[in-house]
């Protein structure tokens, strides 16, 4: 456990440091800066699919470099403690936060890489996602010691809980932009 935190700690000083320098930048030449930055990604790469997907969700990303490191910390607690109930919903016993928390590490770095560098093309999508399937039964199996069962399970809570927020982000978004409309 020590040692998570550790990594935590880590991540979150390497987080803060690099929007200061960001946030340092952006200060600086705010609108020379973004007209380089557009010009200098070409399509496909890591960074625009990055920019792409902050920009769908950046109202809900905050300004602060600090902030912006807890908000990650936060979806990795809250991640931990999912995997952990919906361990529990799927009747495996013995599961602590711990291994709530190595497995949910790995599912975020996966999704981030899978973010930053899958492009949008169908048949490599859905090889993808086949993949990420065996991977999280293989991390049912390997560290909470489930089997098919558990797994799908989990699986099913976790899917519905990821969902529900998504719902949730779009309305907000929604009623964010209408409301911007009004004033």
């Amino acid at each position: 456990m020590r040692f998570l935190l550790h990594i935590v700690v880590f991540l979150f000083a390497i987080t803060v440091g690099r929007a200061q320098v960001q946030d340092g930048v952006a200060q600086s030449e705010p609108a020379q800066a973004a007209a380089e930055s557009v010009e200098a990604m070409p399509a496909g790469t890591p960074d625009k699919e990055l920019s792409r997907f902050m920009d769908r969700y950046l109202w809900f990303l905050p300004q602060a470099a600090g902030h912006r490191a807890s908000l990650g910390i936060a979806v990795f607690v809250a991640g931990a403690f999912l995997i952990m109930l919906s361990a529990r919903m799927a009747n495996l016993d013995g599961v602590t936060f711990g291994r709530g928390a190595v497995m949910s590490a790995i599912v975020l770095v996966t999704v981030l890489v899978e973010v930053a560098f899958v492009p949008e093309i169908v048949p490599v999508v859905a090889a993808v996602v086949l993949v990420d399937l065996a991977a999280w039964f293989l991390l049912v199996r390997g560290f909470l010691g489930g089997d098919l069962f558990n797994g799908v399970v989990m699986l099913v809570c976790c899917t519905m809980v990821f969902l529900v927020a998504v719902l949730g982000f779009e309305v907000a978004g929604t009623l964010l932009q209408r409301s911007e409309l009004l004033a």
